[in-house]
């Protein structure tokens, strides 16, 4: 569906034109929990090879409706296919990378994700659970944050990993952290370091913070690889066992 432009030497407008350069992993994730006609519309736009892997990777009763809605497509007026494509664009701009559609890419998208700041991480993994709420799990267990620090670490991991770090941005990390969990956090230091930790005051710049935290989030990782612990344990992701 090509919407004709207002001035002819431009060519056609092309709406889906952005379907185009993508997998089919992304394909399947932009359009789970879209309505049939919505499926319909966009698959119309695919070439029919790439059209034909989406369909076989769907449910048969969900297969079939929206083989019988491509035959209508007709009936649909343009301005409502226009929007179809602007609600697609839109979400897609909020999918994760290829990368992290690859089957078994847990851990490429963990990693990818430990080098956001904290609030794109944030939203690519709420992107990630609304369309692939399994890989979300996966991957869930392999993102550590600041706040997944304080909360999962036990003591004695929690001293070793805080000592390693600058009294400096220890402090600015502890920023806005709840006054009980910062007593458990200097508690663990050795009492030289308690003595010299001192709080930052007054509001401080949320970049400086979340930077301060990611230095303490590198150091775990560290740990981590220098065989400290398990994380997937840590997170609750480890194999159990009664």
């Amino acid at each position: 569906f090509q919407e004709e432009g207002s001035e002819e030497e431009e060519g056609p407008i092309k709406p889906f034109e952005f379907l185009a350069e993508m997998t089919d992993e992304q394909l399947i994730a932009l359009l789970a929990n879209e309505d049939v006609p919505v499926i319909a519309i966009a698959l119309a736009q695919l070439e029919p090879g790439k059209r034909m892997a989406i369909l076989e990777r769907m449910e048969p009763e969900e297969k079939g409706k929206t083989l019988i809605e491509l035959g209508s497509l007709q009936d649909i007026p343009l301005e409502a296919i226009v929007e179809v494509a602007a609600k697609l664009k839109e979400k897609a701009s909020y999918l994760p990378k290829p990368i992290e559609f690859s089957r078994g890419g847990a851990k490429e998208i963990a990693d990818l994700i430990g080098e956001m700041d904290a609030d794109e991480g944030e939203r690519y993994m709420q992107t990630l659970q609304n369309e692939n709420p399994e890989l979300y799990k996966d991957v869930k267990i392999l993102v550590l944050t600041f706040e997944d620090i304080l909360a999962n670490f036990p003591d004695g991991i929690l001293r070793d990993l805080m000592n390693s770090v600058e009294l400096d941005a220890l402090a600015m990390a502890m920023k806005g952290v709840e006054q009980e969990t910062i007593d458990k956090v200097i508690g663990n230091l050795p009492q030289k370091k308690q003595a010299m930790f001192e709080p930052v005051e007054g509001p401080q710049p949320k970049r400086e913070v979340d930077d301060a935290r990611k230095i303490i989030v590198t150091s775990a990782k560290q740990m981590e690889k220098d065989g400290a612990f398990n994380l997937a344990d840590m997170m609750g992701g480890g194999e159990m066992i009664e």
